[in-house]
């Protein structure tokens, strides 16, 4: 696609997505229509009725889960936390924030994250596992004090790749995560202004029931969403990153800004986290372990033209101010 052309694409996307909708608004009968099964590898996908518009409420609450957490290493067992203080630390869920928190356990406990359940790695406040830390969350009126006092990272990353895996791994047909699903689609559906006649169902090999979400359809509500101003509202694995660790503080106010696939990382967490220069780090092993591995944009499948134009035009303002910060 040439740069023309996809510069026509960007400003014709909502004319081609409204025209989608009234089509589907006007076509649709769901009173008469009976659900579909659909044979799939894992289980069963059921195709509803054709969906139609329910015009949206307004909702401007406003972003409260920022993310952003100020830690501290109690003094314990590392030699290099005699000169460490607090420090501030991001990352975004689908980010790869549950390797990026890990990490961050194994620095200041001296072991690794052994644990697979409840409470999940990313709550630090709320685990009584995070035994050599002292941390807090950072909210709105403290963000901007505590970005110019402390050394502060945070995590990010290619915003297309990250709203693609966190649908594949939250709202897909086949997902394993149907308990998640069973919550967020109804709340992107919502804040859309969909019907729930949007979903397809699908039926686990346990024999559990979920709605769940075709990426076109998908990026349709995202863009709906976008367009009433209220990504703000949506879930964090789907929410903007500007509008989490960087919603009252830019980029250019951290200490450093990086992806999951820096092969220094775990060298700069030593150097923040623990206050210790390059020299007194160790960084045979800079690259942060991965613990959940999501493939790369074009092994999704084929995205559509109308998918593509979403997908540039949702994303365009977090490429902007996190463009240069991508690696």
């Amino acid at each position: 696609m040439t740069y023309s052309t996809k510069k026509l694409s960007l400003f014709v996307a909502p004319i081609l997505l409204s025209i989608h909708v009234i089509t589907r608004q006007i076509f649709s009968f769901p009173s008469s229509q009976q659900d579909v099964g659909i044979k799939s590898e894992g289980g069963e996908i059921k195709m509803r009725a054709a969906p139609f518009l329910i015009l949206p409420q307004h909702d401007n609450k406003k972003v409260e889960e920022l993310g952003v957490w100020e830690i501290a290493p109690k003094k314990t067992h590392l030699s290099e936390v005699e000169t460490a203080s607090s420090s501030i630390v991001c990352a975004c869920a689908k980010c790869g924030s549950t390797s990026f928190f890990q990490t961050i356990y194994e620095i200041t406990h001296g072991k690794k994250w052994k644990y697979e359940n409840r409470p999940w790695v990313q709550t630090i406040d709320a685990s009584r596992r995070w035994t050599d830390i002292r941390a807090r969350r950072i909210y709105s009126e403290e963000a901007n004090e505590n970005s110019k006092r402390f050394k502060s990272i945070a995590l990010i990353r290619d915003p297309k790749e990250r709203i693609i895996s966190s649908w594949k791994s939250k709202i897909r047909c086949n997902t394993s995560n149907s308990a998640g699903a069973r919550e967020l689609v109804p709340h992107i559906l919502q804040l859309a202004g969909f019907s729930n006649n949007w979903t397809k169902t699908y039926i686990d090999k346990n024999g559990i029931e979920s709605p769940c979400l075709d990426l076109s359809i998908f990026l349709q509500a995202m863009f709906q969403i976008h367009s009433q101003g209220k990504d703000g509202t949506l879930n964090s694995h789907f929410r903007p990153q500007h509008l989490g660790c960087f919603y009252h503080f830019p980029p250019n106010d951290w200490t450093i800004v990086t992806t999951a696939g820096d092969p220094n990382l775990v060298c700069r967490l030593k150097t923040i986290i623990l206050g210790a220069s390059k020299n007194e780090t160790s960084c045979e092993d800079g690259a942060m372990e991965k613990i959940h591995s999501t493939k790369s944009l074009e092994r999704y499948g084929n995205l559509t033209e109308l998918d593509e134009s979403i997908l540039d035009t949702i994303t365009k303002e977090e490429y902007e101010i996190l463009g240069p910060y991508l690696t």
